[in-house]
């Protein structure tokens, strides 16, 4: 057995508590590049089978940008194109439906064409029933929240398989029987509350006014989607877009994923200096056997190797352990973190995440734990054989402190002049820069939390003295600290300033605080009905539509304008509120989201070319307010107003979705009118809450990975005082032999460790909220600028739970302090 690995084990069996901290610090490090591994690429599949699922067949679609639709003969051509195996053109019609003659209004729906069991190469999801025989004429599948609605409208019971629906024909109302309820899933989104035919039964009795807006491709397997869209340009012209329905299927974790990243690096660090503080730890405890092996012969090489075999040791004694906790963290974040439109991922493990895992993990490990060993070996051997250095005040070096000056400007430039990838940048060299000066700011922070300590404890002075001695280790213990309740206090305070951002975002939207939602558009009768309800001021209709513009596809939502031109809602920031919403009532023109004005290049003025039934008419951009409502393709919607778009669009621009409610605050009447036509009511309190949750949701993942890290960087903590306390015995002693008693000797101790983790904490919350301001800063946008909020709650929790736990990890030690013999205590070595 050579000399460096019998020494590394006589350390462990001589400091088991220790060896057992820095074995579990390098196994949380492990674990959480495993956990964070298998989450993203667990929800990463998921999110890639859902869009496949939605995508079905298709792999590419080609849709309508202008004029009514695609004739039989360009529908031949798409298919006859280079590498298309199949073209199936989406067939859709909007009717009236009824359940019976007596309802003379009925309602408008949306009927599909099936082809097969799938329309426009989508598979239809069936909840109940089946699909039509192909070549039935008198047979439909119904949206099962269609027909919750017919039913609730006409004040039947619910429907079932077999019921018949009339549906307004070529010919007139024709009787259908339901053969099937389709539960909205598989056909990405388009065929939600819809009546499904055969293509057969659209063909035949729905030709009037039959559109064809889209026709999905199915590309031969080996041939370039890309040059396919290529091709169908070329052969169409700018009246049709092509888009690829695997184009959504990116990360589920969105812009939080970078910031996921960004948290598990830093627990790396973490973990990295909780292992370097434990070799320096025990560097400082074996400086007497280091001297003598030194005197002895041997080289600052050879010391150094018999650190970092005791860290290997420590390491492979940790690989399984870190295994096993990243695959229950993994299976804890995948069953509590993901979203909620996405099943919860199965739990696989690959091979080589675990070996990616394993080595990053071991390599920051040893590399943290190399800089104090070449240290160790470095020192003078006349010091560390000096009996008693720890009462001696610790020097500074100029080298970490200097850095720290140009990390702190550069990241606060990036965050004042960059966006959300210089953001990220900026918050590793903000964070640098802070641990580059802990030398110098720790001292500063012990002292200012032990003057707050001296109206609780007599102690706090000498507390903060044996700390101030002690600074270089005091900076090294706090780093890990300061990093792991800076991510913590960021993760918050950003949750907080994000939403403050999306309820700013709600309240400028809805004038009213009930929005009433209907699958189909409904008539002005129904709006005219629910605004006669008890306790109801006003009822402003919105209908949603997609309008071609160029080549692409713009979203625009019409609405009642003088009502809005006198309330509230939609945030106009130029010109004035007035003067916008009467030039939108006047003519053709619209009102642009900022963020999509500034996108676009659009200013007061501007012209939009929309393609309406009256032909291509250029829309002048009358106003810019400061959000819009959704659009479907992800983006805000243009504001117009109901009569023009009717105007210019037909008869399908009439009508509402919703309903942006005004009540005297008193919600149940409107939401039980509502329901009477099988509409849905909520309030926008609750439009804000289910916002809330859906943030904090997908900033779980974060927070989750920065409580790991802050255990890591307790462990340090608990090391530091575990050797403070050791290393202060002598002292200790002697300040018992000149009358300190018992009590007073653990009340000191205590206060230590009081001390340090609070001097931590304040570090951090304070470089957590500097590095939360920047970020802010640096990912707003037009129309989005969220608002710093101090995470008071967070903070407390973060602040209570460190100092908590240096307390509860230091009381056993300081009773075993207390009672050790005053004479053994003061012995010379």
């Amino acid at each position: 057995m050579s000399l460096p690995w019998a020494l590394a084990r006589r350390a462990i069996r001589g400091r088991p508590l220790r060896a057992l901290l820095t074995s579990i610090a390098v196994a949380l490090g492990i674990a959480v590049v495993l956990g964070v591994s298998i989450t993203i690429s667990g929800l990463d599949s998921e999110s890639k089978a859902a869009a496949h699922s939605s995508a079905g067949g298709s792999s590419l679609d080609v849709r309508v940008t202008a004029g009514a639709g695609l004739t039989a003969n360009e529908v031949a051509l798409l298919a006859n194109l280079n590498g298309v195996s199949a073209a199936v053109p989406l067939y859709e019609k909007r009717v009236v439906a009824r359940l019976s003659s007596a309802n003379i209004n009925g309602t408008t729906v949306n009927i599909l064409a099936l082809r097969g069991d799938s329309v426009a190469l989508r598979p239809l999801s069936l909840g109940a029933g089946r699909v039509p025989t192909a070549d039935s004429s008198s047979e439909v599948v119904l949206d099962e929240g269609l027909a919750a609605t017919l039913a609730v409208a006409e004040h039947r019971t619910p429907l079932g398989i077999g019921d018949k629906i009339q549906l307004t024909t070529g010919t007139g109302p024709d009787t259908f029987t339901i053969v099937g309820f389709s539960n909205g899933g598989g056909l990405g989104g388009f065929g939600r509350n819809g009546v499904f035919i055969t293509e057969h039964a659209m063909l035949d009795q729905f030709p009037l006014g039959l559109r064809t807006a889209m026709v999905a491709l199915q590309v031969t397997p080996g041939s370039d989607v890309s040059q396919v869209a290529a091709e169908v340009t070329s052969a169409l012209g700018s009246a049709v877009t092509t888009a690829n329905p695997l184009a959504g299927s990116g990360s589920p974790l969105g812009e939080v994923q970078p910031l996921l990243v960004l948290v598990t690096v830093l627990s790396l660090v973490v973990g990295a200096g909780a292992t370097a503080n434990s070799v320096a730890l025990a560097a400082s405890e074996r400086r007497r056997e280091t001297g003598l092996l030194r005197a002895a012969g041997a080289s600052s090489r050879q010391v150094f190797r018999v650190f970092m075999v005791e860290v290997a040791i420590l390491t492979v004694a940790a690989v399984p352990v870190g295994v096993g906790a990243g695959i229950g963290l993994a299976a804890f974040l995948e069953s509590h973190l993901t979203p909620a439109d996405l099943p919860s991922p199965a739990l696989g493990v690959n091979g080589w995440q675990v070996l990616l895992a394993v080595l990053v993990g071991a390599a920051a490990a040893l590399l943290g734990a190399a800089v104090p060993a070449v240290a160790s070996g470095r020192h003078p051997i006349l010091a560390g054989l000096r009996p008693h250095p720890g009462s001696e005040r610790e020097h500074i070096a100029t080298f970490p402190i200097a850095l720290a000056p140009p990390f702190l400007a550069v990241g606060a430039l990036l965050f004042i002049v960059g966006d959300g990838n210089a953001a990220a940048v900026g918050t590793v060299l903000v964070l640098a820069g802070v641990l580059c000066s802990l030398p110098l700011l720790a001292p500063w922070a012990a002292r200012v939390v032990g003057f707050v300590v001296s109206a609780f404890s007599s102690k706090s002075g000498a507390a903060t003295r044996n700390l101030v001695r002690r600074r270089n280790r005091t900076a090294l213990t706090l780093s890990g600290l300061t990093i792991a309740v800076a991510s913590a206090v960021a993760v918050s305070a950003l949750a907080s300033g994000a939403i403050s951002g999306g309820n700013a975002w709600v309240s400028h939207l809805f004038s009213g605080d009930v929005v009433v939602r209907s699958p189909v558009a409904q008539t002005y009768a129904v709006q005219a009905n629910i605004t006669a309800s008890p306790g109801v001021r006003q009822a402003l209709p919105l209908r949603f539509l997609t309008v071609a513009s160029g080549s692409s596809v713009l979203g625009v939502t019409t609405i009642d304008t003088p009502a809005y031109e006198s309330g509230g809602g939609l945030d106009v920031t130029t010109p004035a509120r007035a003067d916008a919403f009467r030039a939108v009532n006047n003519g053709p023109a619209v009102l642009a989201p900022r963020g999509f004005a500034v996108a676009h290049g659009w200013l007061v003025g501007s012209s939009v070319d929309l393609v309406t039934a009256r032909g291509t008419v250029p829309f002048a951009v009358a106003g810019i307010v400061e959000h819009s409502f959704p659009a479907g393709n992800g983006e805000e919607s243009l504001i117009m107003d109901r009569n023009v778009a009717v105007h210019y669009f037909g008869d399908t621009a009439g009508g509402f979705d919703d309903l942006d409610v005004q009540t005297t605050g008193n919600a149940s009447a409107v939401i039980g009118s509502a329901a009477s036509y099988g509409l849905s009511a909520v309030t926008v309190d609750d439009i804000r809450g289910s916002a809330e949750r859906s943030l904090q949701h997908s900033l779980g993942l974060l927070l989750a990975i920065s409580i790991v890290a802050l255990v890591m960087s307790m462990i340090a903590v608990v090391n530091t005082l575990l050797v403070n306390i050791r290393q202060g015995s002598r002292e200790l002693s002697m300040l018992r032999a000149v009358g300190l008693d018992r009590g007073g000797a653990r009340r000191l101790v205590l206060t230590e460790a009081v001390v340090l983790a609070a001097s931590g904490a304040i570090l951090g919350v304070a470089t957590g909220c500097a590095i939360v301001v920047g970020m802010l800063r640096a990912v707003s946008a037009p129309g989005f600028t969220p608002s710093f909020a101090f995470p008071l709650i967070a903070v407390i929790a973060v602040v209570s739970a460190v100092i908590g736990g240096s307390v509860i990890a230091t009381i056993v030690p300081a009773i075993r302090v207390a009672r050790t013999s005053i004479v053994a205590a003061i012995r010379q070595d």
